[in-house]
């Protein structure tokens, strides 16, 4: 594909022009193949099936620790503009109707190359994560498909909202402790306690 030099280059912004610059026809086909790349380019062994009637799932990531259960659903989106609060409520029932009992996977991302709205954002409290640009540019700054075995910590989106929470309470006190619960029926809570 014509972005591979983009890629090795690690030229973010050549590869934002290029995909803005696509016809409306190949945007989404040329930027799944793009993520797809970057994803395998981190690690992660990659699965690409995107397309009409991919049940809301254009990516499955697995890790190669565990290269037979899906770690994790991608959908992406090329968008000219934001994703809407609609667009993006849309693309998480998708994902829980469909792609995560089809693929037995709880874990969903939806990048967009022009982010959200904020108010789409809230929709983060549904095991949902959302990214943006910023993340292709973290995507891109660690490929290296050469050497690269083992995709870097992921935190799923439950773990970012700990992860946050954490972060937020670090700027009143320097002890936090936080209330997650554990188990996916939610009926069990843990408490950690982080000093810093």
């Amino acid at each position: 594909m014509i972005f591979q030099n983009l890629l090795h280059e690690h030229d973010v912004d050549g590869l934002k022009l290029f995909l803005d610059s696509l016809p409306v026809r190949e945007k989404g086909s040329v930027f799944e193949f793009l993520l797809a790349e970057l994803y395998r380019g981190n690690g992660w062994l990659v699965q690409h099936q995107g397309g009409r009637g991919d049940a809301g799932a254009d990516i499955l990531l697995y890790h190669p620790k565990t290269p037979s259960t899906v770690s994790l659903i991608i959908q992406a989106k090329n968008h000219a503009l934001p994703l809407t609060l609609d667009q993006t409520r849309i693309e998480l029932i998708k994902f829980e109707e469909q792609s995560a009992p089809l693929h037995k996977c709880q874990n969903f991302r939806l990048v967009a190359v022009n982010g959200f709205v904020s108010e789409a954002q809230k929709l983060g409290e549904f095991n949902l994560l959302l990214d943006g640009w910023e993340h292709i540019d973290k995507l891109v700054s660690g490929y290296d498909p050469e050497s690269c075995i083992e995709p870097s910590i992921e935190l799923f989106a439950h773990n970012r909202t700990t992860y946050e929470q954490i972060k937020a309470h670090w700027q009143e006190t320097d002890h936090v402790a936080v209330v997650q619960a554990t188990n996916q029926l939610k009926k069990q809570d843990t408490k950690v306690f982080f000093t810093r």
